[in-house]
């Protein structure tokens, strides 16, 4: 028999204070007291952190549908005023505002539907607090960046870190739902939880589109022209790729936790990963199409030789030559993208005026290093595709005698 659901009398209060908030926002917001609508928010998130308190779980869940009808119309109106007044339709606010907005929507009705009684709940409890947090975060900055307390500088400032703060929030959306249908699928038919090295892995797919956002944030090819602060992430991005690539593995050895499942979706994420980066290198014009072209039919036959060596019941590992391309793909990536960030910062400074020559020489540089770079590992990629095809020959064997 399920338990009543008995909201104490503190937890009570924090959600009426919440709630009686929302109006004062909103009114703050339309009058042009942006401050004073950010004070509000912060109120919001002070409130939160003193009525932590001992409370069932029901009590918790009915607290995260209070925070939805609290953050759900103030993100809703900061999306329609960033429509009025952006010269340029404010693409990542409105589209992120809008998969967020549903997002919640969905997950107080799920909510209710459990405090009511009438199905379990799958919504990952760990993400609760994290998804308050991300929303105050971005709609305050949203906020503040249309307080005119300062000079443009930091008004522009402010509005790439609201940009930033709306990517972040979007992959803890997106997390927060795929823990949801992860939490579903393994209710209803009985699947084994996820380790540490899958969530590892899964991560890394989750940031190769917010990387694509982030580097294409100002609309253009050139990744000279994108703004210090998103050159610096993209980079910050790279290095996670890298890193995340070798720590899912070796967690799953030193835990015991090598599966089936993991082999096959650590290269693909490895594909999604890299494939995505040399695109938009294809886009500013870094390297040619046909060197990753090479690159995707080689990643596009292993997965065949993949495909059919499973149907044999047959794991295909990864082998040595696969790691160097791996390596060598994650350390071009990374040379890239600081040479270019470098440059643009040299750029943009009094460098090129006082060392004409020393600026020139880089340049011509510059121009050679990228190629260089991607014909190598265009070349480590092509031979190391002829060493998996050669050692699973035995597998084409059966399938063209």
């Amino acid at each position: 028999m399920n338990k009543p659901l008995r909201i104490p009398l503190p937890l009570t209060l924090v959600s009426i204070g919440k709630l009686c908030l929302v109006p004062v926002i909103i009114k703050a917001l339309q009058s042009g007291q942006h401050l004073n609508a950010a004070y509000g928010m912060a109120a919001i998130v002070a409130i939160s952190f003193f009525g932590r308190f001992r409370v069932n779980f029901k009590a918790k869940v009915f607290s995260s549908v209070i925070d939805g009808f609290a953050f759900i119309p103030v993100l809703a109106l900061l999306g329609r005023m960033e429509i009025a007044g952006s010269e340029r339709f404010p693409a990542l606010m409105v589209l992120g505002s809008l998969f967020i907005v549903l997002k919640e929507l969905f997950s107080m009705w799920h909510s209710i539907a459990f405090l009511r009684g009438s199905r379990d709940y799958f919504a990952p409890v760990s993400m609760r607090r994290v998804n308050e947090v991300a929303l105050v975060t971005v709609a305050a900055l949203y906020t503040i960046k249309r307080y005119p307390f300062a000079g443009p500088t930091v008004v522009l400032n402010l509005s790439h870190l609201a940009d930033l703060a709306m990517i972040l929030v979007l992959m803890v959306a997106i997390a927060d739902t795929a823990g949801f249908i992860w939490n579903y699928f393994k209710k209803r038919r009985g699947i084994k939880d996820m380790n540490l090295a899958t969530k590892i892995t899964l991560v890394r797919l989750l940031m190769s589109p917010a990387f694509l956002v982030i580097y294409f944030y100002d609309r253009n090819p050139n990744f000279a022209d994108n703004s210090l602060m998103f050159q610096i992430i993209a980079i910050v991005f790279g290095i996670a790729f890298v890193v995340s690539d070798g720590l899912d593995g070796y967690f799953a050895r030193k835990r015991n936790e090598v599966t089936k499942f993991g082999k096959y979706l650590d290269p693909f994420s490895d594909k999604i990963c890299t494939t995505t980066i040399f695109l938009c290198f294809v886009a500013s014009n870094y390297v040619p199409v046909w060197m990753v072209a090479l690159i995707y039919y080689r990643e596009a036959s292993i997965s065949v030789i993949r495909t059919l060596a499973a149907a044999e019941n047959v794991v295909v590992s990864a082998r040595r030559s696969g790691k160097w391309k791996t390596g060598l793909q994650g350390t071009a990536i990374l040379t890239i993208l600081l040479l270019a960030t470098t440059l643009s910062t040299l750029a943009h400074s009094s460098f090129p005026s006082l060392y004409p020559e020393i600026y020139a020489s880089l340049l011509v540089v510059w121009s050679y290093v990228p190629f260089t770079l991607m014909a190598l590992v265009t070349a480590v990629t092509v031979v190391s595709g002829i060493d998996y095809i050669l050692a699973c020959r035995f597998i084409l064997d059966k399938y063209f005698k």
